[in-house]
């Protein structure tokens, strides 16, 4: 089956979401919006979290000009940047590229997440960061798996796209493509 996508359709659901997830977390919590020093969302491309923040920020009046804003999500956007879309786990992908990129101590600060998925889910919850975090980050890992991917041709990628999808007892062998630890077999 082909997927049908109406862009401009999910970006006002994508939007609508995350302003009734809002409205919900307010109802629950006493965090306002300025309590906040960064936020992650979930991206289905980069410039989604732009657009969300700023949507945000306007719904809560923040008061903050666009600089203060975009400063709030660009350190969450470097690593989605390199890597695409990630579905579920661009929210956590942000969450390491503001972990690993951000110049500033974070300890201590607020961060608040979006996640968003298909059938119009979504939840606003938040997390404080964590004096130490620093000694439990793997940016340097992180770098070399980055910088060890390796591009694909389309036909390659058709190729990787056509193994039959395993049902219920069935046997398939998919040969081994990856250096990764991980891999379906």
């Amino acid at each position: 089956a082909t997927a049908l996508v109406d862009g401009k359709y999910s970006t006002k659901i994508y939007l609508k979401s995350l302003k009734k997830a809002w409205e919900n977390f307010v109802d629950a919590s006493s965090v306002a919006f300025n309590d906040f020093s960064y936020f992650c969302y979930h991206l289905p491309f980069s410039r989604m979290a732009e657009k969300a923040h700023k949507h945000l920020a306007k719904i809560n009046q923040a008061g903050l000009t666009l600089e203060q804003i975009e400063q709030q999500v660009e350190d969450t956007l470097h690593y989605n940047r390199i890597i695409g879309n990630s579905y579920t786990a661009s929210m956590y992908i942000g969450l390491s590229s503001l972990l690993e990129n951000c110049k500033h101590n974070l300890a201590g600060k607020k961060v608040g997440f979006f996640s968003y998925g298909s059938g119009c889910v979504s939840e606003f919850f938040s997390g404080t960061v964590v004096s130490g975090y620093e000694k439990c980050l793997h940016t340097l890992n992180h770098k070399q798996m980055l910088e060890s991917r390796q591009e694909v041709s389309y036909d390659e990628y058709l190729k990787l796209c056509s193994y039959p999808d395993p049902r219920d007892g069935e046997h398939h062998d998919i040969p081994a493509s990856t250096a990764g630890r991980y891999r379906l077999a």
